[in-house]
């Protein structure tokens, strides 16, 4: 995993922006959620893509099934089986 280094300071209501690099690295878009985590120890905050059970694209909860490694509902699934492929 490579290191990134990259200092922002706390807004007034103590928000942090994220580099929209590291959003793309990431793949995070708006309205990810987002885990948090602590080493109190090493005073170390760590941020995290949560993946939870939900699909992919509409956020559903039922009839899920995984593809490449991402979870898709089964209308997404079937949207996806008939939209033609791009030439």
């Amino acid at each position: 995993m490579m290191s990134v280094k990259m200092t922002r300071n706390l807004e007034t209501f103590s928000r942090l922006v994220i580099p929209k690099e590291i959003l793309i690295t990431c793949d995070i878009c708006a309205n990810d959620a987002i885990e948090f985590f602590t080493d109190e120890e090493k005073g170390i905050l760590s941020l995290k893509k949560y993946i939870g059970q939900s699909c992919k694209f509409c956020q559903s909860t039922e009839g899920l099934s995984y593809f490449k490694g991402s979870l898709i509902c089964t209308s997404c699934r079937y949207m996806l089986k008939s939209h033609p492929k791009p030439v």
